[in-house]
Order: C-alpha cells, then sequence, then structure tokens
C-alpha cells in the first residue's frame, strides 16, 4: 500500500496503474456511473491520459485502519493536477484495500469533489 507508485504510475500515463486493483474493483468517482472491473478501469485511465487534461494526482493519507487482516482502509485527500501543474480539482476519499494472493489491491476506490456544488437559477 505505497500511494508513491500509483503517483509514478500516473503520472508516466503508464496503464500498468490498473495492476494496483482487484480483478474485481470499484472505482467510484463523482458525477458519473462506478467503473467496476479491470477491462472498465484500463479503459477509464486510457480515457484519462489521452484526454491529456490532468497532469497528476497526490493523495494524502489521513487514516488507516482494518479489521482482521483481509480489509484496510484508507481515508484521505487528493488533490489533480492540470497539465500546467497547477491544482484544478480537490477533495476526499475512501479507499478498501484487500489482501490477496499477490498482496494488498485497491478493492474500493471512492473519492469527491471539495468543489462548490453548481447552484440552480431559482
Amino acid at each position: 500500500m505505497d500511494n508513491k507508485i500509483y503517483f509514478n504510475l500516473f503520472k508516466k500515463k503508464d496503464t500498468a496503474i490498473v495492476g494496483l486493483y482487484t480483478h474485481d474493483a470499484w472505482l467510484m468517482p463523482p458525477n458519473t456511473a462506478t467503473i467496476r472491473g479491470k477491462a472498465a478501469l484500463m479503459k477509464d485511465f486510457q480515457d484519462t491520459y489521452n484526454a491529456g487534461q490532468v497532469l497528476g494526482v497526490k493523495f494524502s493519507t489521513i487514516d488507516i485502519y482494518g479489521n482482521n487482516g483481509e480489509f484496510i482502509t484508507e481515508i484521505g485527500n487528493w488533490q489533480v493536477f492540470g497539465s500546467d501543474g497547477k491544482v484544478i480539482d480537490k477533495g476526499k476519499y475512501l479507499k478498501l484495500w484487500k489482501n490477496t494472493v499477490n498482496g494488498w489491491k485497491i478493492y474500493r476506490d471512492v473519492f469527491n469533489s471539495d468543489q462548490e456544488r453548481l447552484k440552480s437559477n431559482k
């Protein structure tokens, strides 16, 4: 469970980042449907890389706790950096890590933006 590996793979636009997730992982980003399984994760990361608007990401862990060694929960804050290196979004996340035969993998990944919600014109 080393977020530096995630950062480095993302920065290199390396689809090997999908290997950090379990085969049945869920990615639950804001304002879109849940992305389920490695094939869907691969497409999502490729689409993100190809769009060229995001240079990198950063996670700051606040707390980690677990139960019997099968799962560990990580809570923290995240930032996304645009192609100019400036923060373009930030928020909070919760990751559920699963202990697999191949080591700790991300099983569930949910994050929300701290940007103010759009207000209706009433």
